[in-house]
């Protein structure tokens, strides 16, 4: 990571030993809402007093972002804040909310998910092959990033995903479809393997994140009814396991309609720091501007406004960045070497960045007739530490047999070997909304959207 977080006014970085939440600037817009500290001490009194003992015990060994139970007790304390109660009651319903987090780990098996991991390899890859996410770097303000594609959701990809999931959970035995559960794993993996080095590194406490959702190519396809039972399960696992941990989110490449329209007419009904909180952009200047306010660019990818160039970025296809990386450091600690997918031959290594027959348009993202595929072992290690991914040809898939090698041309080979010939740029991916007979799917399509963004906002615990 490049990003180092600027110290604040008296001293220290922004955070210091308390958590992110009290020092965060759009919180500080609604101080009425941050929990004071007196409500955190008789918080904190009531766990350390008789009775309690193992409730603390599992504050600081499990559920503690960076080694700071009393900074996680004030994300509590701010649920509890949420439900309307003040003082003495506001401890009390921290502790409600506490225990209602340590019944939902014990369920679903969260203090042992990572170690132990339930998911074959194959269904790891199945799954960020239709839901697109990374781990990738940090913001400004030293907030880890995480990014995600929405519009890039392969919804029959996502049909298989969730029925392999049903068969996983009744084979192991899981409390939940275990799409559902690799999910929860990867904040898990986010709480405590990312935000644990980078409170390390930072010197102070790191337990807010900054969400980039991208729904380019969002579209009727995706107002699908299990993408809608994947998020709506994900939103209502995660709201007592990881509170308050969001500190922004920017909705990035939406229709006009729904940014210009929809989302100033939805956030109306939404609590004022929630408000705060998202940023719906349509144009690519607009989501440009915005980000690079948040993030440095060699952080962002080049289809967000940045410059990083590692093998993910470059291609736009999201693997998990930094945890698809801490998945192959644990299978070769384990089995000696990475492991793919199973049945999954790889092909023949290919030099990064991309090339002009790769990408035509010039936007960093591989060609419709190119597919990204990943190496059978690292070869470089990128910005946020995931293994470079590669473009291929369609024709020349991982499943193709390889070719041998031709022999090397001859000089006067040389001389006649033709052009090649002109490839037809496609046209761009979202095309302007025409008042006419298509307003309709179009005006549909933002309702689709609008309905993902309202359940991400609960997943990403929305709770301002």
């Amino acid at each position: 990571y490049t990003s180092t977080p600027e110290p604040v006014r008296g001293g220290g970085s922004r955070g210091g030993s308390c958590g992110m939440l009290r020092d965060d600037p759009i919180v500080l817009r609604y101080p009425q809402y941050l929990p004071t500290e007196e409500e955190v001490t008789l918080a904190e009194r009531l766990l350390r007093g008789p009775g309690n003992e193992t409730l603390w015990s599992a504050l600081c060994e499990s559920v503690s972002i960076g080694g700071c139970p009393r900074a996680c007790l004030r994300r509590f304390c701010w649920q509890a804040k949420e439900d309307h109660k003040h003082g003495q009651e506001c401890a009390d319903g921290a502790l409600v909310w506490l225990s209602r987090c340590l019944e939902a780990r014990k369920r679903l098996g969260m203090d042992s998910v990572l170690e132990s991991s339930p998911f074959p390899a194959a269904f790891r890859y199945q799954y960020v092959s239709a839901v697109p996410f990374s781990f990738h770097g940090i913001d400004r303000q030293g907030h880890p990033i995480y990014i995600v594609r929405y519009g890039s959701v392969d919804v029959a990809a996502l049909h298989r995903l969730w029925s392999e999931g049903e068969a996983l959970a009744k084979a192991k035995g899981l409390a939940i479809n275990a799409a559902v559960l690799f999910h929860l794993r990867a904040m898990e993996y986010l709480t405590k393997v990312v935000m644990r080095q980078e409170t390390e590194r930072q010197g102070r406490v790191v337990d807010r994140i900054l969400t980039i959702i991208d729904v380019a190519g969002i579209g009727l396809k995706h107002f699908d009814n299990v993408l809608k039972s994947f998020l709506g399960a994900t939103s209502k696992e995660s709201v007592p396991l990881f509170p308050e941990t969001l500190h922004a989110v920017v909705v990035a490449h939406a229709p006009w309609v729904l940014s210009k329209a929809g989302w100033p007419t939805a956030k109306r009904f939404l609590h004022p720091v929630t408000q705060a909180k998202v940023t719906v952009l349509a144009s690519r200047d607009e989501v440009r501007a915005k980000l690079l306010q948040e993030v440095e660019p060699q952080n962002l990818p080049p289809y967000l406004g940045g410059s990083c160039t590692c093998g993910e970025c470059c291609s736009g296809q999201l693997r998990g960045g930094s945890l698809w990386t801490w998945e192959n450091e644990r299978a070769l600690a384990q089995q000696g070497s990475v492991v793919p997918p199973a049945a999954q031959p790889w092909p023949e290594t290919k030099s990064v960045p991309l090339t002009p027959a790769e990408d035509s348009r010039g936007d960093g993202q591989c060609d419709d007739d190119w597919v990204l595929v990943e190496p059978t072992v690292p070869l470089r290690q990128s910005c946020c530490g995931a293994t470079v991914g590669l473009c291929w040809p369609r024709a020349r898939t991982a499943a193709a047999p390889r070719k041998a090698p031709a022999p090397a041309p001859t000089q006067a080979a040389d001389a006649v070997q033709p052009a090649s010939p002109e490839r037809k740029v496609p046209p761009p991916a979202t095309a302007p909304v025409s008042w006419g007979p298509a307003v309709v799917p179009a005006l549909a399509a933002s309702l689709a959207l609008l309905a993902l963004a309202a359940s991400l906002a609960a997943w990403l615990l929305l709770r301002p």
